[in-house]
């Protein structure tokens, strides 16, 4: 019995309410990597269209399974999602803990899911 409750303990231990590590996709021959940190910051890079986008130290708020980023329209996601005409801004994100996915809702072009890489 204690065997089993410590296999059980530890797989509920690795499963993460929030995600930590590299997620990437690629949409269209546009790439999205981002990076997550354990303090609630994410390092975000893009090429969409030919443009290069570079945001480090974004910080979010873990809000049940979605991730709230900065709303100031002068925060570094949001100018170059604006830039781009690539709003809502921030984008509204959610973590699939289940499939340890990243899920971006209601772009243009539908859902765009980041996976673990």
């Amino acid at each position: 019995m204690q065997k089993i409750l410590s296999i059980v303990f530890y797989l509920f231990s690795t499963i993460s309410a929030y995600p930590v590590g590299k997620y990437c996709a690629n949409v269209g021959g546009a790439t999205l990597n981002v990076t997550f940190t354990q303090n609630n910051i994410s390092n975000i890079s893009a090429n969409i269209f030919g443009e290069k986008i570079e945001c480090d130290e974004a910080m979010y708020l873990v809000n049940g399974s979605h991730l709230e980023y900065n709303k100031n329209p002068k925060s570094c996601l949001n100018e170059h999602l604006s830039s781009l005409g690539l709003c809502p801004c921030p984008p509204q994100v959610e973590y699939d803990s289940k499939d340890n996915n990243i899920i971006v809702e209601d772009t243009l072009i539908g859902n765009i899911t980041l996976k673990y890489c």
